[in-house]
């Protein structure tokens, strides 16, 4: 990946990969798992004070108010943004420079490990999302690495 940037291309994904993309001009970063065949799967908040995404397929109705984990196409995933490929295993000296949000020191499990993770998480929720103590990449880091 670029020390600047870590866009990548479509055709560059691997299933399991971490990624994001940015959104409301860089103020925040919305990250998800490519899980293949043009789906990823991703923390999608219940309608109150945050809104992550305009897209009707990333948010449906939530009846009963939870979260959800979710899986989408990439199209509405990046609704209209740039791809960009969390990068895990980074030096620290370049972990310190780079834009956070986008990398870490930390290495990511194998990639059946982190698809399973993240397949259990749709199944089976991922619980409260608590705006001062939760982001949705740390469901990303939960699939990404065992806790």
């Amino acid at each position: 990946m670029g020390l600047m940037s870590n866009e990548i291309r479509r055709e560059q994904l691997n299933p399991g990969d971490h990624i994001y993309t940015w959104r409301l001009s860089y103020s925040y970063s919305h990250h998800g798992i490519y899980v293949g065949n043009g789906k990823v799967i991703y923390l999608a908040r219940a309608p109150g004070l945050i809104i992550f995404s305009l897209s009707h397929e990333l948010s449906p109705s939530y009846p009963s108010g939870e979260d959800l984990v979710v899986c989408c196409s990439i199209e509405a995933f990046l609704c209209g943004g740039d791809l960009y490929l969390y990068e895990y295993g980074v030096m620290t000296a370049l972990f310190l420079i780079k834009r956070g949000g986008t990398c870490t020191p930390f290495t990511s499990d194998p990639p059946n490990d982190v698809l399973h993770r993240a397949s259990i998480l749709v199944e089976k929720g991922f619980g409260d999302y608590h705006l001062l103590k939760t982001t949705v990449k740390t469901s990303q880091y939960i699939a990404k690495q065992a806790c």
